[in-house]
């Protein structure tokens, strides 16, 4: 082992607009240790009703990369995205391993995912369907089967038809007491 080798530093990467995880792959490719901290949104698609989850960049147009040294940010900006590496004063600063760590530990938690919850808590009785063929309608929770469907008792034509839902367009409905 050579003690004189430098120790590999993070430093930042600036890249091109939303270039990020593009960049993160050409430099993947180019044999270079890259990372690009991304946090995750489901969102429901306006028109067609279905849930979608995207993965955005942390830090907008900015990844780690690990060099040996700050001199071979001049090679990095060679790749496709890459705008080259975050100066001050004309210098590549080193980012702590353990910042990048934190980083990724925090990322790797979910902490910062916009996601909505899976673990439904539906009691028997009423709800209401706000997705689906049965959109707007309101029913008879029975059961639900496999954590993901829900056999519900919707009135139509003057008869209760048991249909089944997936859960996450069913709402329990509220009920007001009097007192």
């Amino acid at each position: 082992m050579n003690i004189h080798a430098p120790k590999p530093c993070w430093f930042v990467v600036q890249t091109d607009a939303m270039a990020e995880i593009k960049a993160a792959r050409e430099l993947k490719l180019g044999g270079y240790e890259v990372y690009c901290p991304v946090w995750r949104k489901e969102y429901r698609h306006p028109r067609t009703k279905k849930w979608t989850t995207k993965d955005f960049a942390l830090f907008p147009r900015y990844l780690f990369v690990r060099l040996v040294s700050p001199d071979l940010g001049g090679l990095v900006a060679t790749f496709d995205g890459v705008r080259g590496l975050l100066r001050s004063q004309g210098f590549a600063l080193p980012i702590a391993d353990d910042d990048v760590a934190t980083i990724k530990r925090t990322v790797e938690s979910g902490a910062l995912d916009e996601m909505r919850d899976h673990n439904v808590r539906l009691r028997p009785g009423k709800v209401n369907i706000e997705g689906g063929q049965f959109l707007g309608l309101s029913g008879l929770l029975e059961s639900i089967k496999d954590g993901r469907k829900a056999r519900v008792l919707v009135d139509l034509l003057g008869r209760s038809v048991p249909t089944e839902v997936d859960i996450t367009n069913l709402v329990q409905a509220t009920t007001v007491t009097l007192q």
